[in-house]
């Protein structure tokens, strides 16, 4: 199930190195997690974490462009496997993927108190 939530990355994520790499995982973090939230009842994003990666993997303002234009290709990828996999399958790997024990990255997501 992680392949068709992730698309090719796959555990990939865990361990991007280079910059594109990290502007890759961090759009496709923004895309899962801001879908999660509107899909999935109870689920959040959590801002400190996403602006703590965004920070270290040092991500400028001058590539907000960027970031939005692999979100948009990350979100069509992650609506396809939301469709694919069904709301259930799709929040719980969601969750277990970029929960407080997240396999890809740990801490992008809680759920609401």
């Amino acid at each position: 199930m992680a392949t068709a939530l992730t698309g090719s990355w796959g555990n990939y994520a865990a361990h991007a190195q280079s910059h594109a790499d990290q502007l890759a995982v961090y759009a496709r973090t923004l895309s899962t997690t801001t879908f999660a939230e509107q899909a999935c009842s109870g689920f959040r994003a959590r801002a400190p974490k996403l602006a703590q990666m965004r920070e270290r993997a040092q991500i400028t303002d001058a590539e907000d462009s960027v970031i939005a234009d692999r979100m948009r290709e990350s979100t069509a990828a992650v609506t396809a496997a939301y469709e694919r996999t069904g709301k259930d399958a799709w929040c719980a790997d969601a969750y277990r993927l970029f929960g407080p024990d997240g396999l890809l990255v740990k801490g992008a997501m809680e759920r609401k108190p």
